[in-house]
């Protein structure tokens, strides 16, 4: 007697019912019971075969996380066969990963276009990490008619070891653009920040320009909000021309389990599907799924008190900035986007989202003090 053929979209659905009958028993506290279930499991998985299963299994590997950290070194052995040293991924990202690709330029295209006939611009740059994206900032400043003469980067990266890349990188950018560089580099978390910083940015002459790319959502801090409500009011009292956020759009800040893991499950789902539509290896697909995982584990695995993926929707960013005094100033129009393979753009007067879909994965936000 042959068995049935599941689909894919069949069998994903059954992996994510049974992930949840799994969560329910979890928040009913029944740890020794779940551990059995979820390890006999996660043994007929199929990660090599099955799409569904490896997304399956990384759920699965964070809710032990959360059951039994002593477990995780087993766990850990499937995804140790496919490691890629972190920089090659970072490079897969930004090369071949339509979503990291489109954005940066995106936002980049939102800043040149609201430098346009400044002579000095500051730059407060949240999360410059290695400092790719200032480069390529730096780069078409320097293709404008009229380039800037002189810019102030006021750059903050908890990482020192990324952040002395990045002051070398973008140093080197500037020079070759004939553009004056100063840069101030600040190794902390956004909560840290201190006073001096910020009267150091409002000193500073030129047009301010505000980027945060994929960082604002690691602010967390107060009652239950407080550390976002308090940064953007301090950028706003800087009063930028043009803020420009990068951020997921999925509600992985919510404290409730099951409604993260819906939302979870629901944005990483898409982002798999679109991973195994891009023209590169079954090696590189799986790799970049693997990356994921380390923010599928952050979401659903770790402590609330020690969680730093806290991602929100697109509609709860603006409603925060409104709150804090910004209007809308996206300065693009549809005619102005590059068509970007595999992602529908949708586009209004605070936001392009980039879709899967019907799916909005990502959105560059942008706002104005004035």
């Amino acid at each position: 007697m042959t068995m049935p053929m599941v689909s894919a979209c069949d069998l994903e659905d059954i992996r994510r019912e049974q992930l949840l009958a799994i969560l329910q028993d979890m928040l009913e506290g029944r740890r020794g019971h779940v551990i059995k279930r979820l390890s006999s499991w996660i043994s007929t998985l199929r990660m090599e075969e099955e799409g569904a299963d490896l997304i399956a299994y990384l759920f699965g590997k964070a809710f032990m996380s959360r059951l039994d950290r002593s477990r995780m070194e087993v766990m850990n052995l499937y995804l140790r066969q496919h490691d890629v040293p972190q920089i090659e991924l970072f490079n897969l990202l930004c090369s071949k990963f339509p979503v990291a690709m489109a954005a940066g330029t995106i936002a980049n295209r939102c800043l040149v276009n609201a430098a346009e006939g400044a002579d000095s611009l500051k730059l407060l740059e949240i999360g410059i990490g290695t400092g790719r994206q200032i480069v390529l900032l730096i780069q078409s400043l320097a293709a404008m008619n009229k380039p800037p003469v002189s810019l102030t980067i006021h750059a903050i990266e908890p990482d020192p070891a990324s952040l002395g890349s990045a002051e070398a990188s973008v140093r080197k950018a500037a020079e070759e653009a004939g553009i004056h560089l100063d840069f101030h580099g600040c190794a902390r978390t956004m909560e840290d920040v201190e006073a001096e910083f910020w009267n150091d940015i409002q000193a500073s002459d030129g047009r301010l320009l505000v980027n945060a790319a994929f960082s604002l959502h690691h602010v967390h801090g107060g009652a239950p909000d407080a550390a976002r409500k308090i940064l953007l009011s301090r950028i706003h009292s800087l009063k930028p021309t043009l803020v420009v956020l990068c951020e997921p759009d999925s509600d992985h800040f919510v404290r409730d389990v099951r409604q993260r893991f819906a939302e979870s499950w629901r944005h990483y789902s898409n982002v798999f599907r679109l991973i195994d539509q891009c023209d590169i290896t079954a090696q590189e697909k799986r790799s970049l799924k693997i990356f994921f995982s380390r923010e599928i584990e952050d979401v659903l695995g770790v402590p609330e008190t020690d969680r730093v993926e806290r991602h929100e929707r697109t509609a709860s960013w603006i409603q925060r900035l409104q709150l804090s005094g910004f209007e809308p100033a996206n300065p693009l129009q549809t005619q102005d986007l590059l068509s970007w393979p595999l992602l529908a753009r949708r586009i209004d007067e605070w936001h392009v989202g980039l879709s899967e879909g019907n799916i909005n994965l990502v959105s560059i936000i942008c706002a104005s003090s004035r």
